[in-house]
């Protein structure tokens, strides 16, 4: 009884501690991807994601020499097992992959002291063979694994035919204690397999609650794009790149009078129309673009590595083609709709990352103040149809 609770115990420590890490990990491994230029920020944070799963492993070896009963000792090293194979498929790094085979090494030889007046006997030496034996491929499978970045934590078919050898390996470097018969073996393995598949489970619920949180906040609830908060981050990643680059402004015309003529439902629903087509437009042209929704009728885009001839045909054609869009509400009635639209390019002068949004709004303003459903390109006004589409 007092086993079984020790063994529960250690579970759920396991489960909890595993929860903790694999939640900091994903949202270190965010925090990675947002400070690409800051070579100080992205060495803490690489840092922190190498500790965390070492401390994670720690403490369950800490736990370890707590427990008298070697039936409960061998559970907590299933789960300890588990949880380094974990680590290294989910994080593909050469120190981390240094720092596990010390330790691999260091539960090596501490397993061989403790049974080594056992070795003058041919058993002990076949035994202690076939733990040299997996020692040395598991060190050279965990190599291999950061080269070929092969095995991904997910939980499926391709995994377990990676993960169940791996884990045999892994338990015939124990197989130098005399204690571990065959069938405690064949034992160990199943629950090594067991945990990680809890883990792996655990991995894909976490990772999909991140990306449903990271959509949310960063996706406009109404048109699905991104919203102020996605151009604001990426916005701040622009303002750094050496290429060429433009931000386009714009917004539909008269929407206020769409609002209050035909309903708010009206004015969702071309909202909606709206930036659906214009993002359908930028997929296909498979190029640098990014698209935002920054206000209640005003959007954005971002476009990189684009000539100026360039970005005035793909505007032009949003324009048009906006411009063929019609609205037909309940009553039958058809709504037609356009834009204005501003356009600038970014410039070495413009030191703040909002020099080049608040430019772009002053040129959309003067093509709304011009007569609307044009194009102000830096500062002068053209029309959709004069633009020359070579």
């Amino acid at each position: 009884m007092i086993d079984l609770f020790y063994l529960v115990t250690i579970q759920l420590t396991a489960i909890l501690i595993m929860i903790g890490t694999i939640v900091v990990n994903y949202g270190l491994k965010a925090l990675l991807n947002k400070a690409k230029d800051s070579f100080v920020m992205r060495r803490r944070l690489f840092w922190m994601r190498i500790i965390m799963p070492l401390a994670a492993i720690i403490i369950m070896m800490l736990n370890l020499f707590k427990m008298n009963s070697y039936w409960v000792q061998l559970e907590s090293v299933s789960i300890e097992v588990a949880m380094m194979l974990y680590f290294i498929m989910l994080l593909h790094d050469r120190i981390y992959v240094r720092i596990n085979n010390v330790i691999i090494v260091i539960s090596f030889i501490v397993t061989v002291l403790q049974n080594f007046g056992t070795f003058v006997t041919p058993q002990g030496q076949i035994r202690l063979f076939i733990s040299c034996v997996g020692l040395t491929s598991v060190i050279l499978i965990n190599i291999f694994t950061f080269f070929r970045q092969t095995f991904v934590t997910q939980w499926g078919p391709r995994s377990y035919a990676f993960m169940v050898p791996y884990l045999i390996l892994c338990w015939m470097m124990f197989m130098v204690d005399f204690r571990l018969t065959f069938g405690l073996f064949i034992s160990q393995v199943l629950s090594s397999i067991f945990y990680m598949t809890i883990f792996l489970l655990l991995d894909r619920l976490i990772r999909q609650q991140w990306q449903l949180l990271s959509r949310f906040t960063n996706t406009d609830f109404l048109t699905g794009i991104g919203n102020r908060r996605a151009f604001e981050a990426d916005l701040s990643v622009y303002h750094k790149k050496l290429v060429p680059w433009y931000l386009v402004m714009f917004d539909i015309d008269d929407f206020k009078k769409i609002n209050d003529q035909y309903g708010h439902a009206m004015g969702d629903a071309t909202l909606k129309m709206v930036s659906q087509i214009i993002n359908d437009h930028i997929h296909t042209l498979q190029m640098e673009a990014s698209f935002y929704r920054v206000g209640g009728e005003e959007f954005t885009l971002l476009f990189a590595n684009v000539g100026s001839q360039r970005i005035l045909n793909i505007i032009s054609d949003i324009q048009n083609m906006v411009n063929q869009l019609s609205i037909t509400n309940a009553n039958g009635e058809s709504i037609k709709v356009s834009l204005s639209i501003g356009v600038t390019q970014h410039a070495v002068t413009d030191t703040e990352e909002l020099a080049l949004y608040k430019r772009a709004d002053k040129y959309l303003y003067q093509a709304k103040k011009s007569g609307k459903n044009l194009i102000n390109y830096e500062g002068t006004n053209i029309c959709s149809k004069n633009v020359d589409l070579k």
